[in-house]
């Protein structure tokens, strides 16, 4: 997001998917909008703004973004998935909290279950307890959470799920102690009771296409022009999807990289430039890889 569509949102007012809080907010009371966010369509929590929309900023953005992942992630039941970051507005930086609806739900927080009511944060009421536990009854395990059939810890890369644990730590989106690869899956919802989810045999076994053949990723780079007779690039990726997002990358700028130079007027200097800019690149492989129907 950035500061146009932030003072446009801010424009809004609170709603269903906007909460402000100020610069000393309980981590508490941020958590419990996480909560109500994730039970229903996600929204986006706005650290440093007063109510009527006034952006007043955060003092050390960085450090309270940290504690931030920290203490509220630490709060929430069943772990989620959402982004906490920092935006400067003027001479102001505000800490905002990204949050998806949640696909576990319902989600609970100091042994409440949290829903939205327009622009308040409240337990939820029979009635949208009946209709979150509806919602979960009707809609079964979704194939990711489903058991990698004939698969065994034996089959994972440990090694992979420890240097992701320990990333996960380092940036905050992990909390858990020690090197307990086991708990760190577990903790994800990869790991029940020592089955092994699709998901986690997806994300770090070491060969997922043994046990799912669709897990395997192919790579054509056409001709230029969309003619000829024959690929610049065929070629089949297999193994842990994590590994796959960063060797499918580095193919992809070995065989369509590259710099684009020009001459300019104004300038005697050569202005060079990434055919693909590295960041787009890295996007559109993990959102192919993410969103694919496995």
């Amino acid at each position: 997001m950035n500061v146009k569509d932030l003072r446009g949102l801010l424009g809004q007012g609170e709603g269903p998917q906007l909460d402000l809080q100020h610069p000393d907010a309980d981590p508490k009371a941020i958590a419990q909008v996480v909560c109500a966010f994730l039970n229903g369509d996600g929204g986006r929590v706005v650290v440093g703004v007063a109510q009527e929309g006034t952006v007043e900023g955060v003092q050390d953005p960085e450090a309270l973004a940290t504690h931030l992942r920290h203490a509220v992630g630490g709060m929430v039941t069943p772990a989620a998935q959402w982004s906490v970051d920092i935006l400067a507005v003027g001479d102001a930086s505000v800490v905002l909290v990204e949050v998806p609806g949640g696909p576990d739900r319902p989600y609970v927080v100091d042994g409440s279950i949290w829903v939205r009511r327009e622009s308040t944060t409240v337990p939820a009421g029979r009635d949208e307890l009946s209709a979150l536990i509806g919602r979960l009854a009707s809609a079964g395990p979704r194939w990711e959470r489903q058991t990698a059939l004939g698969a065994e810890w034996e089959d994972l890369d440990e090694s992979l799920i420890m240097d992701t644990a320990e990333r996960a730590r380092s940036s905050g989106r992990w909390q858990g102690a020690g090197r307990d690869a086991r708990a760190f899956m577990s903790g994800l919802g990869l790991l029940d009771a020592g089955r092994i989810s699709n998901a986690g045999l997806l994300l770090f076994g070491r060969s997922p296409s043994r046990f799912l053949p669709q897990a395997r990723v192919r790579l054509l780079v056409l001709p230029e022009g969309k003619t000829g007779t024959r690929y610049a690039l065929d070629r089949e990726f297999e193994g842990p999807l994590l590994r796959i997002a960063l060797t499918i990358e580095e193919a992809l700028l070995a065989h369509v990289g590259g710099v684009e130079s020009r001459f300019d007027d104004s300038a005697w200097r050569r202005q060079d430039r990434p055919l693909l800019p590295r960041r787009a690149l890295d996007e559109g492989v993990l959102n192919a890889l993410v969103h694919r129907d496995y």
